[in-house]
């Protein structure tokens, strides 16, 4: 049985023209989520004894791109994906593996979760803007 949704090309086309007459505004928005995320981020983040991995999360500035605004969230570590995703132990680089330590997950667990709150974050934002601009 396939699932039809009605108005998500209105939606689309409105938040696309919001972003076109306000982009500043959008642009507020994303920064603040960001900002959220990163919070989240940092605060699941290991901490070592140097603390470099979770001083080393930044967010770029608003981009548009695609048709549509982005920031990204990323860290600037270099061995932060070993610790996101897990690595092999080994000795030698080509030697045998002699285990592995499981990866944290940091980002994509508060990814995931972020992303079960912003739909209702983009509704709230949507419907003060277009009060405040009468779209």
């Amino acid at each position: 049985m396939p699932v039809k949704v009605f108005g998500i090309e209105d939606y689309n086309a409105a938040v696309k023209k919001i972003i076109q007459v306000c982009p500043e505004q959008a642009a507020k928005f994303l920064n603040a989520q960001a900002t959220k995320l990163l919070k989240k981020v940092r605060d699941r983040t290991p901490v070592g004894e140097t603390k470099k991995l979770r001083r080393s999360w930044r967010k770029t500035k608003p981009k548009l791109k695609y048709g549509g605004m982005q920031i990204e969230v990323k860290s600037t570590a270099p061995h932060a994906h070993l610790i996101e995703y897990g690595h092999a132990i080994k000795r030698r680089k080509n030697g045998p593996v002699l285990g592995f330590v499981p990866g944290r997950h940091m980002l994509e667990i508060s990814f995931n979760e972020y992303n079960k709150e912003m739909p209702f974050e983009v509704e709230r934002w949507y419907n003060e803007l277009v009060k405040e601009l009468e779209v």
